[in-house]
């Protein structure tokens, strides 16, 4: 829950136009449980997915939350971190812009 408006702070950061930020609930009541938490932070416009049917775990390991996958263009996995991250500071931007300078 700490890390959706970090998430929006990095895409505020580095601009939506390099990447794209695809935030996935597992939660089992999908948006009837994230969009009035979303709401509640005043994030009624960020975009989330739903896996209801939990199948993401048959493509990436889950067993702890928050988790971010860092895919590249080739959708080929190339990081991830299984805790919270303030993808809003300065290290996590420059991580990032690290990533999409060597995909170019």
């Amino acid at each position: 829950m700490r890390e959706l408006p970090a998430i929006s702070r990095l895409v505020d950061k580095v601009g939506s136009e390099e990447f794209e930020v695809l935030p996935i609930s597992i939660d089992r009541d999908g948006n009837k449980q994230v969009e009035p938490f979303l709401t509640s932070l005043g994030m009624e416009d960020f975009t989330t997915y739903y896996d209801k049917e939990r199948s993401l775990s048959n493509v990436f390991p889950l067993d702890t939350i928050p988790a971010t996958f860092i895919l590249n263009r080739e959708g080929e996995l190339i990081a991830f971190a299984r805790t919270f991250i303030n993808w809003g500071d300065d290290q996590a931007v420059t991580l990032i812009k690290g990533f999409l300078e060597q995909t170019k």
